[in-house]
């Protein structure tokens, strides 16, 4: 005699999703990508070569394929391999040739999928990024536009819009300086204001204590990043007391 389970509609929902969720992870889990991130760096007109490793952790064999996308559309991005089966347990690796186009300048960024097949006929895709620097020409320029401070509680907060001008990605990092009337400086420790790309704009922000001391409403933002040679450089950006908003 068979045996049967009677259960609500509300169960089963729960019961199927739990299936395929469980699914989800194991094939997420199936094949492990690795660096994160691959970084070249050439003259114009040459070439330079990395490596992506791609290993099946999954109990059956896989076939992955394997794509390589500039973001600017040129075709500076290649792989040797496109397709691979992988049995379990087994890496391979791919190798990643990129050529910096001669009219190239400063950075430019593409990225590898890694495609394996997913759970109910669909694709699972892991995306490596690719970051080439085309040696010779890079340039690192940051404009920062004007300062708008409050006071809170002791506290001077400053904000600014900051633009990367160059065509190298920076990371920033910022300061607040405040004068004092008694003709005293105090800056405050660095804020990390993260990663800013070529031609886009962030906030950065930084904060200085006034404490007891009279604040004449002046000061200056700094924004320190580093050039393409690892030299720290600093972008510095003056305020008088119309900056201040109540």
């Amino acid at each position: 005699m068979g045996m049967f389970f009677r259960i609500g509609r509300r169960a089963a929902v729960r019961f199927l999703a739990w299936v395929v969720t469980a699914g989800l992870c194991g094939s997420l889990g199936a094949v492990e990508v690795t660096p994160d991130m691959l970084t070249f760096r050439a003259a114009p007109g040459r070439r330079s070569t990395g490596q992506l490793e791609i290993r099946n952790d999954a109990p059956e064999s896989v076939t992955a394929r394997v794509e390589a996308v500039a973001e600017d559309g040129d075709p500076w991005v290649t792989v040797t391999r496109r397709r691979l089966r992988l049995r379990p347990g087994e890496k391979r690796i791919v190798d990643i040739v990129v050529r910096a186009p001669r009219a190239a300048e400063g950075e430019r960024f593409a990225r590898v999928v890694v495609i394996v097949p997913g759970p109910l006929d669909s694709e699972i895709r892991v995306i490596r990024r690719v970051a080439l620097t085309v040696t010779g020409t890079e340039r690192c320029e940051i404009r920062v536009g004007p300062v708008s401070a409050r006071v809170r509680g002791g506290t001077a907060a400053l904000t600014a819009p900051c633009r990367n001008e160059g065509n190298l990605a920076v990371h920033l990092k910022t300061v607040a300086e405040l004068d004092f009337t008694n003709g005293e400086k105090v800056r405050s420790s660095a804020h990390d204001a993260g990663r800013l790309e070529p031609g886009h704009e962030t906030r950065v922000e930084a904060a200085g204590e006034i404490g007891d001391r009279v604040w004449n409403g002046r000061g200056r933002i700094l924004v320190f990043y580093r050039d393409q040679n690892g030299k720290t450089k600093s972008t510095v950006k003056d305020f008088s007391s119309e900056a201040l908003t109540r």
